[in-house]
């Protein structure tokens, strides 16, 4: 276990930050439960200034040890997990620049299926969050909340895909994938509103 006690964080009323950071280590985001840094080339740490957070989220992945869309653990403390780190623009930054593929909306399709099977009481995701390799495959972080906040619809999603002008391509692929799925979206009164 690497020591990651000389590194200094702080909590305002949004984020985590780094305060001191000895060891130089890259600082690749941070948010409201923890900051995460690049501590080799496949792998990162996120301490968190909440050990309950640190606890939740090492629950997640390890729930989830067996999906491909989850980063592997490595290990874990009272404060902070090391996972698998990997490289690749966010969701969000690929759609700005390229079009929603066919394959990437059957990913999110799969994800969002995956965690429900899980037993995730969050059936989402932010686009911040999911990540695209070379090869279009996703993998999405930031899970602390999957087991303990509650929201069976994707709804920020597809507030993410709208805001980029992707939502109705995503909606016409899903009811090309998956019929059912696109029914029950379309009548749930979280995301009715976004059907035509």
């Amino acid at each position: 276990m690497e020591d990651f006690n000389s590194i200094i964080i702080s909590q305002n009323s949004k984020k985590v930050n780094i305060k001191e950071n000895p060891n130089n280590y890259e600082i690749i985001g941070n948010g409201a439960q923890g900051a995460v840094l690049k501590i080799s080339p496949d792998r990162c740490v996120k301490l968190y200034k909440n050990s309950t957070h640190a606890n939740m989220e090492e629950n997640v992945l390890r729930v989830a040890s067996e999906s491909r869309f989850f980063p592997k653990l490595y290990e874990s403390g009272e404060n902070f997990i090391v996972m698998e780190y990997f490289s690749g623009p966010s969701l969000g930054k690929f759609l700005k620049t390229e079009e929603l593929s066919e394959h990437i909306a059957n990913e999110l399709l799969l994800f969002l299926k995956e965690i429900e099977e899980l037993g995730f009481k969050r059936i989402d995701c932010m686009l911040r969050h999911v990540f695209i390799d070379a090869q279009g495959n996703l993998k999405v972080i930031d899970h602390v909340n999957a087991f303990t906040k509650s929201r069976p619809f994707p709804k920020k999603l597809f507030q993410g895909l709208d805001n980029l002008g992707e939502l109705d391509k995503f909606i016409n692929y899903v009811k090309n994938i998956d019929e059912e799925m696109y029914l029950i979206w379309k009548n749930s009164k979280t995301l009715s509103r976004y059907f035509t």
